[in-house]
């Protein structure tokens, strides 16, 4: 098992209607103004040594970004696994929605598993799909039951950078953490864990007082969140992340791919709900974390199971 990458960060996959570099590059076939200059699958090479390409975990499974790799799929006439899917829209499998290259090799996938409802639904017409949680749910290889919280991990946001929230989605989540701090008072540690190096300006700003957590390394990530109690936030993959180690949160939705951590048995918070209503929810999910912990280990072996034996059923 030798996996390779396909890295689609927008930093190295630009997603323009209309790229001159690409578009001089592409001219000419050979790579002029950009070499490629990452250890992954670069824009243009053959992939015919791959045995199969495997879509894990994403909302990014179609569109322009992954034009280049689903054309060399059909090419190679690669098999596929969609294992965790998410479009956070509500969507048709026709040609509005979809290429002809990302059609083609959708309809011929071995597995798709849908990790929300809309999708679920927007891909219902093919036989072989199915509705499970993402696999970021089986991101730890170990979980332990909470039995008393005594930690919460506030998970950071920002207005600023590549991964910002929306102007009212900031301004929502700075009053919804005061009020919900304030609720809190000395009863518990309270941590904050950055994703983001955008992050680390604005909670010097806000929230001085409270120690945040950062790393560049997202390995480190799993003992950050393995610290904690309980988590609230806007970011699905670390709600995600926390749920494997089986610890219960609250979301903060602030786009359509909240969906997702219904299947990490995470309650969803709607930005603009009434702040004390929502304070009261959370100190209400706090106080039956344990509950919550025991069912979240539950859900994770069953989830297990059911990618396992989806994968045992597949021929390659």
């Amino acid at each position: 098992f030798n996996p390779v990458i396909f890295n689609r960060n927008p930093q190295t996959r630009r997603d323009r209607k209309f790229d001159i570099v690409n578009w001089v590059d592409g001219f000419f076939d050979e790579p002029l103004i950009e070499k490629f200059k990452e250890n992954s699958i670069d824009h243009e090479s053959s992939i015919e040594y791959a045995d199969l390409v495997v879509f894990a975990g994403t909302p990014e499974w179609r569109g322009r970004r992954l034009k280049s790799l689903y054309s060399r799929i059909v090419k190679s006439k690669l098999p596929t696994l969609y294992l965790g899917i998410g479009a956070g829209e509500e969507f048709l499998f026709d040609g509005n929605f979809f290429s002809e290259d990302e059609m083609s090799v959708i309809s011929k996938s071995k597995i798709i598993v849908a990790r929300d409802e809309k999708t679920f639904k927007g891909m219902s017409g093919n036989g072989n799909a199915h509705w499970l949680p993402c696999p970021a749910l089986l991101a730890s290889d170990h979980e332990k039951k909470r039995r008393q919280v005594s930690r919460v991990g506030f998970i950071s946001f920002t207005g600023r950078g590549y991964q910002k929230l929306s102007a009212g989605a900031n301004d929502y989540l700075k009053q919804l953490y005061k009020k919900v701090l304030e609720r809190l008072g000395r009863s518990m540690e309270v941590v904050f864990i950055a994703h983001y190096i955008d992050e680390l300006v604005d909670h010097k700003l806000i929230f001085p007082e409270f120690p945040v957590r950062y790393s560049y390394n997202a390995q480190d990530y799993l003992s950050i969140y393995d610290a904690c109690d309980f988590v609230i936030g806007p970011r699905v993959h670390g709600i995600g992340l926390a749920a494997s180690l089986g610890i219960p949160g609250v979301a903060v939705g602030h786009d359509g791919r909240a969906d997702t951590v219904k299947g990490f048995g995470a309650s969803i918070i709607g930005v603009g709900e009434d702040l004390s209503i929502v304070a009261d929810k959370i100190i209400s999910e706090i106080e039956k974390a344990e509950t919550s912990s025991a069912a979240l280990i539950k859900r994770k072996e069953e989830t297990f199971k059911s990618y396992r034996d989806l994968l045992a059923s597949v021929r390659v």
